[in-house]
């Protein structure tokens, strides 16, 4: 078996292993003693993340227009691990973790990294952009998740849009929120709600507000040196 044929392989198997543990996922507030939510709860369940999702996106608009993070040019103090880069009319965040091998001499196997743009018309918020990697070094491996967010302010997310792709296969093109599986057995879109997107939102709303709080404590404690520097001149 060549080099090529193999990464195939294994590619194909972190996708069969991604669907199987999404396809295992559980709603939240059940269990299989419980036995599997009926549609009605599923819906309920879906609309009631909606609105959780919209809350947090508004809270992140909030968090731009309050501090004017647009057009702040010169962030200097961020957050650990992040990069952050200003458009003209957008934000970007940038994260990342290395992946280590313990077992030799704890060396890099690969890394993960994560890239939110939050996109501003004016004062709202428009659209939001991600995209998820993680590379595995030693077999060559590229697994790519995109996600587009074309209304975050406005209530439902059947319009977020997604790319899975795994080295130059590409899984799922352009599939939207509202054409994933969402049944008894399977209650994928939820899961995705529930325990990707929020989190993701959430990380992004707090890395936004931190680096907004920093930036104009920094400016206050510099005005505060020059007051108490101009003060002591009058000594002399």
């Amino acid at each position: 078996m060549n080099k090529r044929s193999l990464k195939l392989i294994i590619s194909i198997i972190l996708v069969l292993s991604y669907v199987h543990l999404k396809a295992q996922t559980k709603v939240k507030g059940f269990n299989k003693d419980q036995g599997e939510p009926s549609t009605s709860q599923l819906t309920n369940e879906s609309k009631f993340l909606d609105q959780k999702l919209l809350e947090l996106n508004k809270k992140i608009e909030d968090v731009i227009n309050k501090y004017k993070l647009l057009s702040l040019k010169k962030i200097q103090i961020l957050p650990y691990r992040i990069k952050y880069r200003l458009g003209e009319d957008y934000i970007e965040i940038d994260t990342y973790k290395f992946n280590r091998d313990v077992l030799v001499d704890n060396r890099i196997t690969g890394i993960q990294q994560k890239r939110i743009r939050i996109y501003m018309s004016g004062s709202i918020l428009s659209k939001i952009e991600s995209k998820i990697t993680e590379k595995t070094y030693d077999i060559e491996s590229v697994v790519t998740v995109n996600i587009i967010d074309p209304s975050p302010v406005v209530l439902g997310s059947d319009d977020v849009i997604f790319d899975f792709i795994t080295g130059k296969l590409k899984f799922i093109e352009k599939k939207k929120m509202g054409d994933i599986r969402n049944n008894q057995e399977q209650p994928i879109k939820n899961s995705i709600k529930r325990d990707f997107l929020l989190p993701h939102y959430t990380f992004c709303y707090k890395t936004i507000l931190n680096i907004g709080e920093t930036y104009f404590k920094s400016i206050k404690n510099v005005d505060k040196a020059m007051s108490d520097f101009l003060l002591k001149s009058q000594e002399y």
